[in-house]
């Protein structure tokens, strides 16, 4: 039987704000289940991933903020999304993807 391993952790944002984000790895064998080893480093590999899309969020808060204008701030986010989108349809297309590429500040 498979198993996965998942973890949550919080951030405080300032002013009573709070994000959760969550990592979970699906599908684990039972016998990579009970070796110290691979957690350690799957439990590794999930901090920095929740720490990694924290610091992006951040990046993305920068570029919306908030207190701004709604519709200012859903048309910075539709032209990030526009862009995301582009991205993977040319990945689809047989363009290398660029996973390396920082966020723009």
């Amino acid at each position: 039987m498979n198993r996965s391993l998942r973890m949550d952790r919080r951030y405080y944002l300032g002013e009573y704000r709070w994000i959760t984000l969550e990592d979970e790895i699906d599908d684990i064998p039972q016998d990579l289940v009970f070796n110290v080893g691979f957690i350690t480093k799957a439990r590794y590999l999930q901090l920095i991933s929740t720490e990694l899309a924290y610091r992006k969020y951040k990046v993305l808060v920068s570029k919306v903020g908030y207190g701004v204008d709604l519709e200012e701030s859903i048309r910075v986010l539709e032209d990030i999304q526009r862009e995301e989108l582009k991205t993977l349809k040319d990945f689809i297309n047989g363009e290398p993807l660029n996973e390396g590429k920082p966020l723009e500040e």
